[in-house]
C-alpha cells in the first residue's frame, strides 16, 4: 500500500525543523518530491497549503501534515521500515 505512495515535501532549505523530516525521508529510501518554498510567503497557493505559512509540510494523498514532529509521526506510521525511532524511547540517546 505504501508503496505507491509519493509524498511532496514543501520545505525552505534553511529550516532546521524541515531538515529533520527530509532526512527521515531519505533514511527511509522513501521517494518523495521536495518543492522548495519560502516560508512566509504571501502566494494564495502556499497560504491554502500551510495557512500559517510554516515549513515543513507534508501532503500525501488528501492529508495534509504540518510541523516536523507531526510530519515525521506520519512518515513513521506509513512506511514502517527501516524504523525511524527506537521502539523502546525510554533507551533512545542512552549509552
Amino acid at each position: 500500500m505504501s508503496g505507491a505512495l509519493v509524498p511532496k515535501l514543501y520545505n525552505a532549505w534553511h529550516c532546521p525543523y524541515g531538515q529533520r523530516v527530509w532526512m527521515t525521508l531519505l533514511y527511509k529510501n522513501i521517494p518523495f518530491q521536495y518543492i522548495e518554498q519560502e516560508p512566509f510567503s504571501d502566494e494564495e497557493s502556499w497560504r491554502e497549503i500551510s495557512p500559517d505559512g510554516e515549513t515543513p509540510v507534508i501532503v500525501c494523498k488528501d492529508q495534509t501534515i504540518h510541523k516536523a514532529d507531526q510530519c515525521m509521526k506520519y512518515v513513521d506510521s506509513t512506511w514502517k521500515r527501516p524504523p525511524h525511532l527506537p521502539p523502546d524511547l525510554s533507551r533512545a540517546g542512552s549509552c
